[in-house]
């Protein structure tokens, strides 16, 4: 399978515009852990944009930067992969069932479910093309990848992917698994567009692979402290930089998929 990336999006501490983004995956900075400001979706009407958690809004704001003026958003497809979804929704949710009366909030309920971020981007883009959500836990952004150019290749269309995740620091479902707010969007498509990073073709090999690291070595500290989202980050170093490699990341516990870069 094959397809052009035509949009880069990253939000995460540190890199919070695709200026911020192009500077450090192309080497010419360092990283640093700097707060991100998660911001309320513009595209939204009021009364959804209250309803949004960060989650949603984290997601959202990754796919933002990757819509053009001349978009018909009523048609693009979407992939919205999140390893752990709302966990800081189902903790609360969980804490209500264990309490007395057992009563959930409808908000509460209707946002934890996985596929919430992409509802409000239906709503946001009054949008009914196809939108996949899914999870495949520390594989996350592979199995994302992976439905996105199928649909790309099948679909002959434009494919927008976010694959995000946020921490949780307390409660029931405590997890140390991931250690910052962030989520990375790709614009997929079958043709080049203006400023296009280069084509992608994919595919399928049994084996286990190590998980590759970055060559700015600063970004290394991102990567593992957000393995769900950032494996895929020495993929984008790689077509920010325009080099032709091959990344291999691993998919489930006896294949691996292997990603093959070039440009022109």
């Amino acid at each position: 399978m094959k397809a052009h990336i035509n949009g880069i999006s990253i939000v995460a501490p540190g890199i919070s515009t695709p200026e911020d983004a192009q500077h450090l995956l192309s080497g010419a900075g360092v990283w640093e852990h700097k707060p991100i400001e998660i911001k309320q979706p513009d595209l939204l009407p009021a009364n959804e944009r209250r309803r949004t958690t960060e989650v949603i809004r984290l997601a959202l704001q990754a796919l933002r930067p990757l819509i053009r003026d001349n978009d018909d958003l009523q048609s693009i497809a979407t992939v919205f992969a999140s390893a752990y979804g709302d966990l800081d929704i189902s903790d609360k949710i969980c804490l209500s069932l264990l309490g007395e009366p057992k009563q959930v909030s409808p908000t509460l309920f209707h946002n934890s479910v996985h596929n919430a971020p992409s509802g409000y981007w239906a709503i946001a883009a009054t949008n009914t093309a196809p939108s996949v959500s899914l999870s495949g836990g520390s594989n996350t952004f592979t199995a994302g990848l992976l439905e996105a150019m199928a649909q790309v290749t099948s679909e002959n269309r434009t494919v927008l992917l976010v694959i995000y995740d946020i921490p949780k620091a307390d409660g029931i479902l405590y997890t140390t698994l991931q250690e910052y707010p962030v989520a990375v969007a790709l614009r997929l498509g079958v043709t080049a567009e203006p400023g296009t990073y280069g084509t992608i073709s994919v595919k399928l090999v049994e084996g286990v692979v190590d998980a590759p690291l970055c060559r700015n070595v600063s970004l290394n500290r991102l990567l593992t402290g957000c393995g769900s989202v950032m494996t895929g980050l020495p993929l984008l170093e790689g077509l920010i930089r325009r080099s032709r490699q091959t990344v291999s990341l691993q998919y489930g516990l006896t294949q691996h998929l292997q990603i093959k870069v070039s440009h022109g």
